[in-house]
């Protein structure tokens, strides 16, 4: 470190590394292509006997857990830090599908996103309005409000238009 040659980095941040896996998760979990496989997936299941779909893992499941998962500490107060991090990169996510979808995206994919996002923007104003809340989690929680409203009432860019 000392001996002339160029100096050595000695900061790790596990929290750093933490978030990378953790994009890197929502990045295939919120893939086009995952959410295309469980659409799939619905119709090689056999129907109950009483005409109800099979019981297989449906995209509005995986869509409901991981905004749950992902935001559930919405009713417990204060927000630290890395979990306002996985919060953003989620919205951020959300929001660019709903913004600029890719072409051929199926309309269900789009559907259950938007509806996704229009739940959680309920969760987050219910949030919004607990008093005690740090600066940090009280702007945290208005970035992600504006960020939706605004998502949800812009025009879609569709491809090829």
């Amino acid at each position: 470190l000392w001996g002339g040659g160029n100096p050595v980095a000695t900061d790790y941040s596990i929290i750093g590394n933490v978030l990378d896996m953790q994009r890197a998760l929502l990045a295939q979990l919120m893939s086009d292509g995952v959410a295309g496989r469980l659409l799939d997936s619905e119709g090689k299941v056999t129907p109950t006997a009483a005409g109800k779909p099979g019981d297989s893992f449906r995209l509005s499941e995986l869509y409901a857990r991981l905004t749950r998962e992902v935001w559930s500490d919405l009713g417990t107060g204060d927000i630290a830090a890395p979990r306002r991090e996985l919060q953003r990169e989620h919205l951020n996510r959300l929001t660019a599908s709903l913004l600029r979808p890719s072409g051929g995206v199926r309309a269900d994919i789009k559907g259950l996103q938007r509806e996704q996002a229009r739940e959680l923007l309920v969760r987050i104003g219910a949030a919004q309005r607990r008093s005690g809340l740090s600066a940090e989690t009280r702007a945290h929680l208005a970035e992600g409000s504006e960020t939706l409203t605004q998502a949800l009432a812009a025009r879609l860019q569709r491809a090829g238009i």
